[in-house]
């Protein structure tokens, strides 16, 4: 069986922070946590959940015209990120090609 829960330590081991920074993050509510006695833990859905919305503001307010990482193509996610209502970034529509 898969764990449900995980210690601060371990998300933050996930997520490539120190342990104060996980603490950070909880306190201001950025990552959800629960309580078990005096015990603060982690959901394993709530770290993921909270690492897919980095990505996704990441990308979407990134307008290089590069590669944002192993996550996305820059060109298919950021002219997604334009349909969806952010106003197109000039520096990312002056590097494609025209439009027919």
């Amino acid at each position: 069986m898969e764990k449900a829960l995980l210690t601060v330590e371990e998300a933050a081991e996930i997520l490539s922070i120190g342990r104060t920074k996980a603490y950070e993050l909880m306190s201001t509510g950025q990552l959800p946590s629960v309580s078990i006695g005096r015990c603060r833990r982690v959901a394993v859905k709530d770290l993921q959940a909270f690492v897919s919305n980095l990505m996704q503001r990441s990308c979407r307010h990134d307008t290089r015209p590069v590669a944002c990482g192993s996550h996305c193509n820059a060109r298919e996610v950021h002219a997604g990120a334009d349909r969806l209502g952010d106003p197109p970034s000039s520096d990312f529509r002056s590097s494609e090609a025209p439009t027919p």
